[in-house]
């Protein structure tokens, strides 16, 4: 089978440090085409890094090329619309970066332009690839710790510049980003609780600017209502020091916590939990270790063998949109102290 070709818009730290490097590491796969940027040093400061000669300072010379096939939006939030609109109706697959889109209208306009292309469009939520979440996920699906209740999930680091090398601040412009922590690291956790516990019913959310002097949110809580009856809560932030990054998950028969610092752990009865047959039983704990990896590589290879196979895609434009719909709920929320029903 032939290479498949692609193209990278946008240059940032997220191009740089996951899709350009991702295409790399399966270049049995696929090869890199093109990439665009506005910023020409930015543009050619990667170019010659990664030694990809062809590169446009306009996107739409990207997506006009008919030898592409598929391309990577990894531009700001305001852009994922019409990039991705466009690259779809010239024929293109799109892997676009999360969030999806600002709004659920753009999200809706959005699978419209993937129904009437017939192409695919993936969406990068990378929680869903790290394979320690899967095994989570797997454990659930099998009822292992009976009916889940109950979830908390915190992501939360010092924020772009800090903790995320970005290149530009359209991350602290609203005119660009959209929206801050809720919309950029909040829209994963939101995505890691539907894909857990199904669809959600309702959003109660309460955002801030604690710390930073910037024009978007740098904190967000959202407590989220299933109609399963199960219940979420999330803290994400852009405003704190090294601390708790992960999930508390709670059923009706035992627990699951994934610390992303250390193996999964598992609480059950001791008679249920010898069913791992693990050495290390420690009042009723057990350490899950078979599950390392994964994530942004793992995430890149399944939209590429999602095209080169025909196979269907976890991280689509419905989760995309779902997604959407909850932040989008939780800024209303937010701004007017009411429970949103979704």
């Amino acid at each position: 089978m032939a290479k498949l070709k692609v193209g990278v818009i946008g240059c940032g730290a997220i191009a740089e440090a996951v899709h350009i490097p991702g295409y790399r590491r399966i270049s049995d796969k696929v090869e890199i085409a093109a990439i665009a940027d506005i910023d020409k040093q930015i543009l050619n400061d990667v170019g010659d890094r990664y030694g990809i000669s062809d590169r446009y300072l306009d996107w739409h010379d990207l997506i006009r090329r008919e030898d592409i096939d598929a391309v990577s939006v990894c531009t700001p939030n305001y852009l994922h619309a019409e990039q991705t609109i466009a690259a779809l109706g010239a024929g293109k697959h799109v892997m676009c970066e999360k969030p999806m889109a600002t709004s659920v209208q753009e999200a809706q306009a959005m699978l419209q332009a993937r129904d009437a292309a017939g192409k695919k469009l993936f969406v990068g939520f990378t929680h869903r690839y790290m394979h320690h979440n899967i095994r989570a996920k797997q454990i659930i699906d099998e009822g292992v710790i009976g009916s889940p209740y109950i979830m908390r999930i915190r992501f939360s680091h010092d924020g772009p510049y800090k903790s995320w090398s970005a290149k530009t601040d359209w991350f602290f412009d609203r005119e660009r980003a959209k929206g801050g922590a809720l919309l950029d690291m909040g829209i994963h956790a939101i995505d890691l609780m539907r894909w857990f516990f199904g669809e959600a019913t309702a959003v109660k959310a309460s955002c801030g600017t604690y710390v930073k002097e910037i024009d978007v949110e740098d904190t967000a809580i959202l407590i989220i209502e299933f109609g399963s009856g199960k219940i979420g809560y999330i803290e994400v932030g852009w405003s704190t020091k090294p601390g708790a990054i992960g999930f508390e998950l709670y059923g009706t028969e035992g627990t699951l916590i994934n610390d992303y610092s250390t193996p999964l752990r598992l609480y059950l009865p001791e008679d249920k939990s010898r069913i791992f047959n693990v050495d290390d039983f420690n009042e009723g704990w057990v350490e899950i270790k078979d599950c390392i990896g994964g994530g942004w590589d793992t995430e890149i290879e399944q939209f590429v063998d999602s095209i080169r196979n025909d196979i269907p895609i976890t991280t689509g434009g419905e989760a995309g949109l779902a997604a959407v719909r909850i932040a989008e709920a939780a800024y209303q929320s937010a701004a007017t102290g009411n429970r949103i029903d979704l």
